[in-house]
């Protein structure tokens, strides 16, 4: 049984770099991530959510990056539930995989009867969620609730699934690592692969856990093919046409620049491009000025934050500021927006990432090669 207060945003999309914008997916200590929940789109969350433990939303909440951080960011706030009209796949997995959230898709009519602040009682014993401050009762979550299995971080129950072996990520509890191995219950702990090479051996371990050996060795052997042939182009390159390049986006009125060690770094760098935010000494994902912007002197600006959550905003600004007339990639007007999943989150999907920015660098020498998606199911 569940009961709390509603937070409701009447609105469809709210993607994972809303719920936790990608500057703070450095940061480890759920705490420190739940700060920042819902920082890219509503400033008076934390307020809110000292009296409210649910979200209601609409259609295709979670949607975006693949990252976990954002149940997490959520979790850790004080969000126990999420019930929207429809979730994206992977968060809605994240969300129960992890035990951090219940996500609960409901329909119009219970959308639209639910109001900020009602007060609700889950109760997925008997498949009803009650608004007790309208005393209605809805009840169309009875089959979502009783197809998803009840898994938490609570090594007692985990053990009582017999698993041969416990894979997750680093996050997971140590005091729930160790309590596993004293209960001879193998874990696996992947770590944050920053490099495709990593990328690579954390897909054959777990190809090897998962008795899907041939699909992780393919998948590792077109990745190195893809990657390959992005080294190629780069080796025939003269240094001196190498490009400086700004991954930069901007929430809650700050502007976070990517530099060395981060993700976006990784991927300037693999693509044959040259990091000014690095060059300039920032390091992970950190917060600058526009003053730094002007200084660091980019000859491209990429934008990995989504168009309708402040990217078209930002990216005005920077084309239309009498300041930032003077920076490269303004006068010539080199600033593209990406796609935030190839380049925020770590994973093999970054090589599209390496891709797409190589293709914006070299574009005499990749011609009009296409990259799609990978081959494997």
């Amino acid at each position: 049984m569940m009961k709390g207060k509603v937070i409701k945003y009447e609105q469809d999309n709210i993607d994972t770099d809303v719920i936790l914008p990608g500057p703070y997916l450095k940061l480890h200590e759920h705490s420190e991530l739940a700060e920042h929940a819902m920082e890219g789109m509503d400033p008076d969350f934390h307020a809110k959510v000292k009296n409210a433990n649910i979200i209601v939303t609409g259609n295709n909440f979670g949607c975006g990056s693949s990252r976990e951080h954002a149940p997490i960011a959520l979790s850790a706030s004080g969000i126990e539930a999420v019930l929207a009209l429809s979730f994206a796949r992977i968060f809605y997995r994240n969300s129960v995989d992890g035990a951090y959230l219940l996500p609960i898709e409901i329909d119009e009519k219970t959308y639209s009867s639910i109001s900020e602040n009602d007060e609700l009682e889950i109760d997925t014993d008997n498949n009803q969620i009650k608004n007790i401050t309208k005393n209605q009762t809805y009840s169309n979550v009875a089959e979502l609730v009783q197809s998803i299995p009840e898994i938490d971080r609570d090594p007692e129950n985990i053990v009582a699934l017999n698993p041969d072996i416990v894979v997750t990520s680093e996050y997971f509890p140590e005091e729930s690592i160790q309590r596993l191995n004293d209960l001879n219950i193998p874990v696996i702990q992947t770590g944050m692969a920053s490099s495709i090479e990593e990328q690579k051996g954390t897909i054959l371990l777990l190809g090897h856990i998962y008795g899907e050996e041939q699909r992780a060795t393919q998948l590792v052997a077109e990745i190195a093919e893809r990657y390959d042939f992005i080294e190629s182009i780069i080796e025939q390159q003269n240094a001196s046409k190498k490009k400086k390049v700004l991954s930069i986006t901007r929430y809650s009125d700050q502007i976070w620049a990517a530099g060395s060690d981060s993700t976006e770094g990784m991927i300037i760098e693999s693509a044959g491009g040259i990091n000014s935010a690095a060059e300039s000494g920032i390091k992970g994902n950190m917060t600058t000025s526009i003053e730094g912007v002007i200084e660091m002197a980019p000859e491209i600006i990429i934008i990995a934050q989504p168009r309708e959550s402040g990217g078209d905003e930002f990216r005005e600004y920077l084309v239309n500021s009498r300041v930032t007339q003077q920076i490269p990639a303004v006068l010539y007007n080199e600033i593209y927006f990406v796609e935030t999943k190839h380049f925020t989150t770590l994973s093999f999907w970054n090589i599209r990432g390496i891709e797409e920015l190589a293709k914006l660098l070299w574009p005499e020498d990749i011609g009009d090669k296409s990259f799609g998606g990978f081959s494997l199911p």
